[in-house]
Order: C-alpha cells, then structure tokens, then sequence
C-alpha cells in the first residue's frame, strides 16, 4: 500500500503558523551567521545549551517555536542580539517644563493646561522661570493651593 503524503498537511501548518515561522527563520538565520562568524561549532553549541545536537539541527532550520529563555541563552553564548526592539513612546524621558519643543502634540498639550486660568498664571511663571534658566522649588503644602 502506497504511504499518503504529508504535503497538505505540511502546507496548511505553514499557512496557520506563518507569522512565528517567519521571526523562527530570521532568528535561526542569525544564529548561523553567528556560528560562522565565531567559528563555533552546532555540536559545541548544543553542548553549552545541553540540549542534542539533533534540537540544534531543527533550531537551525528556522522552523523552531523557540521560548524567549532559549533565545536569551543562546544570545549570551554567541554573543549576539538575535531579536531587537524598537523604541516605543514611554521609553523616552518625560520633557521638562519651558523647553521648547515644537511637537503639535505638546502644543496642544500647554493649550490644554492653559485653559484654566489658575493653571495659566502658574506654568506661564514656571515657563518664564524656566527660559531665564531658575528652578522652581515646589512645596506640597503649595502645591494644590
């Protein structure tokens, strides 16, 4: 009796899991560039990782759902970043008050908080203060009169 393919089953996995087998192939294909780079070995690697060096084998054909532990070790090892991460907004150090900043956002910002007439009297001061190149020290007791 003749075995059935696996074909369609092969296909209709790589379809419902493309997204993850994309990022499992860029991170294997900078594992072998790191290998090559440093001269090591896959069997010196699983060695490290102490894992068989059958599991280096399908980690390098970029088909692994790796763990974010394993990605993490085997960067420590190869010394290597294989995953990177772009900056996102709260990263960035909170701007401080009377810098200029010509963003439309911080402008609406100061509009906003200029609105109220007890706020506009005292951020206009801090701003003024802040331009002549003075500190304002503010007193909690101060602070919500």
């Amino acid at each position: 009796m003749k075995q059935q393919s696996k074909y369609l089953e092969n296909a209709k996995f790589r379809i419902e899991n493309r997204e993850w087998l994309a990022y499992s192939k860029n991170i294997s294909i900078r594992i072998i560039a790191a290998l090559e780079e440093r001269k090591i070995s896959k069997n010196n690697l699983s060695k490290k990782l102490n894992l068989a060096p059958e599991c280096i084998k399908e980690i390098l054909k970029g088909k692994e759902d790796f763990s974010l532990s394993l990605i993490a070790k085997i960067s420590k090892i190869l010394e290597v970043e294989l995953i990177s991460f772009p900056s996102y907004k709260y990263e960035k150090p909170i701007k401080k008050l009377g810098k200029k900043d010509n963003t439309k956002k911080s402008i609406n910002e100061t509009n906003y908080l200029l609105s109220s007439k007890a706020n506009a009297k005292h951020i206009r001061k801090g701003i003024q203060q802040a331009n002549e190149g003075k500190t304002t020290k503010i007193n909690l007791k101060n602070l919500w009169k």
